[in-house]
């Protein structure tokens, strides 16, 4: 599935796709607590950081821990 710079990734805070791996490319994120650090993103209900600790009845397509490890790795 591809998804837009503007997805939401977490919903609580507002934070995009786009701005969440501008925070990993540019600024560095490299690790969880600094993304979550720079972009709020994960630190409200914290379903968006993984599959097993989103609460939703719908489970999200897209946690920040997939990202993290999706640009770590190129």
């Amino acid at each position: 599935m591809t998804y837009e710079m503007d997805y939401e990734v977490c919903k609580c805070r507002h934070v995009t796709l786009g701005e969440t791996m501008y925070a990993i490319k540019e600024e560095k994120a490299d690790t969880l607590d600094k993304l979550q650090n720079l972009t709020d993103a994960g630190t409200a209900c914290g379903s968006c950081v993984c599959k097993e600790d989103d609460i939703g009845e719908a489970k999200l397509g897209l946690y920040l821990v997939d990202i993290l490890k999706k640009m770590n790795n190129e």
